[in-house]
């Protein structure tokens, strides 16, 4: 199934801005980060060190949701392609997007800007830990996991591949990243799979 996003207009717990919709999973976009939820367990994805960031939705898809709740109901509520939390830290966005069914985040960084700022925290969380490379966060039976991360630049039409792993230290997460052009805007793109 195709993930999309749509502004939450009481479909959804009263904390979420924006709600993604997939195949076995819902994620809440809140105004403090992402809370992936499966089955009973919820995950919150907290920016350590962040500023509250502003939630700007992206690219109006053609599809609308209707609701039919006991307080009544919701229509017509617009699909989006993309969710952005703009300038989480200085010059750095997050933005969410699906691919093949996937939940993708991507990490923007702007020229000049440093991507070591970026401490990722998971509340609810009971592991962090990596395995061969991939972040794997468990909660109960809700396991997501993080493929390695694939960092890259545009530059001149090309793109340029950025060698990218996960460091834990403390149950933070962090991005341990190869040398790049700091003049150029940077993508850090972590695909994650929930089992």
């Amino acid at each position: 199934a195709t993930v999309h996003f749509e502004a939450n207009r009481g479909q959804a717990p009263a904390d979420a801005r924006y709600v993604a919709a997939g195949a076995r999973q819902v994620t809440l976009f809140t105004a403090d980060g992402p809370v992936l939820a499966a089955a009973s367990a919820r995950i919150g994805m907290t920016l350590a060190g962040s500023r509250r960031a502003s939630l700007e939705a992206l690219d109006p898809l053609p599809g609308r949701s209707n609701y039919w709740l006991p307080s009544g109901a919701i229509s017509d509520v617009p699909h989006f392609a993309r969710l952005r939390y703009n300038r989480v830290y200085p010059g750095i966005d997050l933005l969410f997007h699906g691919a093949q069914g996937a939940m993708e985040y991507d990490f923007t960084v702007s020229p000049g800007a440093d991507p070591a700022a970026i401490r990722m925290r998971f509340q609810g969380a009971s592991s962090v830990a990596l395995e061969g490379g991939v972040l794997v966060v468990r909660a109960g039976a809700l396991h997501l996991r993080h493929r390695v991360p694939v960092a890259y630049q545009e530059i001149a039409g090309q793109r340029r591949n950025v060698d990218a792993q996960y460091r834990i230290a403390g149950g933070t997460v962090s991005f341990a990243l190869g040398s790049y052009d700091h003049s150029r805007p940077l993508t850090i793109d972590p695909v994650l799979t929930y089992a």
